[in-house]
């Protein structure tokens, strides 16, 4: 096939096979493009034998938001952006593999993603936007590199199950309730970079038992 675009609403509230194959041709996947869909348990994102590095794919907004069956998904080297709300209320999704290709997931990107138990920020991430892992509550483990600069707003909001967290020596803020009710947070590594701490950023941290504030804080807010 040559297809190379699957636009949007393609398959809007469709009821698809558990299985579906992308064609190696695909360079771009509009927003809404499976949002809704019925059945899918896992994507498999095809390859040439003879991989063109030019081949460039960009996951849209709303990709496969609330695809509620959908289980795996292993996003291919070639995929370099994540849209916005792409994988929300994805509450089966326990299985997502993410390339270093991959240079910005947007905001709210796997917001209610409530079987997620761990995940690997890809090596070329900036920033993890607002909201992006926020009710992710069976998440215990989350690996970021040292190229994140910024953490957003509401990020780690009711992680439920994260029990440890190192911010990445580039962070200079924490924003406002980035890890409001992590519950099961014991520790929690800051560097001194950081010189501001948001607003509820650890409210609803019952467990966290020690906290050294860095020494270039300027504002903890309320």
């Amino acid at each position: 096939t040559n297809l190379k675009i699957i636009d949007n609403f393609s398959f809007y509230l469709s009821q698809l096979p558990s299985t579906i194959e992308i064609p190696p041709s695909i360079e771009d996947i509009k927003s809404h493009a499976f949002n809704k869909v019925k059945g899918l348990n896992h994507v498999i994102f095809k390859e040439k034998d003879t991989p063109n590095p030019n081949n460039q794919i960009k996951i849209g907004d709303k990709c496969f938001k609330e695809c509620i069956d959908l289980q795996s998904i292993t996003i291919p080297n070639k995929v370099i952006s994540i849209g916005d709300i792409c994988f929300k209320g994805c509450i089966n999704l326990n299985k997502i593999i993410i390339p270093n290709s991959v240079t910005s997931i947007g905001k709210s990107c796997f917001y209610d993603c409530k079987s997620l138990t761990s995940f690997t920020i890809p090596n070329n991430i900036i920033s993890i936007n607002d909201s992006c892992f926020y009710g992710c509550e069976r998440l215990t483990t989350i690996t970021i590199p040292d190229s994140v600069t910024s953490i957003g707003k509401s990020c780690f909001y009711d992680c439920k199950s994260l029990t440890s967290f190192t911010i990445p020596n580039n962070i200079i803020s924490i924003n406002d309730f980035c890890f409001y009710g992590c519950e099961s947070l014991t520790t929690i590594t800051i560097p001194n970079n950081v010189t501001s701490i948001g607003k509820n950023c650890f409210n609803g941290c019952k467990s966290l038992t020690s906290f050294t504030i860095p020494n270039n804080i300027i504002s903890i807010n309320d």
